[in-house]
């Protein structure tokens, strides 16, 4: 009986934290501008193509890539 009320008082834990979580979840729409993710991830692939950019140019030498990052700053 006691295991039972244990389980009981974690399982109430449990749902009020899937109960949290969901509303939430279900706020996020009315809070995130999707213009505004869509620039963000804009913004990361940028930066990841320039870091490749970086990434080349330092592992390999290439003398075409870090002419473009002289010329390019980030």
């Amino acid at each position: 009986m006691l295991a039972d009320i244990e389980l009981t008082c974690k399982q109430k834990v449990v749902f009020g934290n899937l109960k949290n979580g969901n509303a939430a979840l279900k706020s996020i729409p009315s809070e995130i501008n999707i213009d505004d993710v869509q620039k963000l991830m804009d913004g990361t692939t940028e930066a990841k193509a320039y870091q490749d950019l970086v990434d080349r140019a330092t592992n390999i030498g290439d003398i075409q890539a870090i002419s473009v990052i002289k010329m390019e700053p980030f």
